[in-house]
């Protein structure tokens, strides 16, 4: 992730989306993308040296990395959060 930041030369937000080109575990998983959002369970806070926002990276399949392009994002995150709130990436889900 450093590198990519590093790379695209500006830090990554929520509603962006990634594709590292591989399976997200390292083996055979449908989970070849991911979806950024901002944490739920860490709230924003600042502090007199600046403010953070803690984001949680989300696994996703093609297709959902192909949706999240026409439809943006968050919608598709939130449509995966219907099965499971905190978003927790399931290699055995794709």
């Amino acid at each position: 992730m450093a590198r990519t930041v590093r790379a695209v030369g500006r830090p990554l937000h929520a509603g962006a989306r990634l594709a590292p080109g591989a399976p997200l575990d390292g083996a055979a998983s449908g989970l070849v993308a991911l979806g950024i959002r901002e944490d739920p369970l860490v709230a924003p806070t600042s502090f007199p040296t600046g403010h953070y926002v803690l984001l949680q990276l989300v696994g996703v399949t093609a297709g959902e990395h192909g949706v999240m392009g026409k439809v943006g994002t968050a919608i598709v995150l939130a449509k995966l959060a219907e099965r499971d709130a905190l978003l927790r990436t399931d290699p055995s889900r794709a």
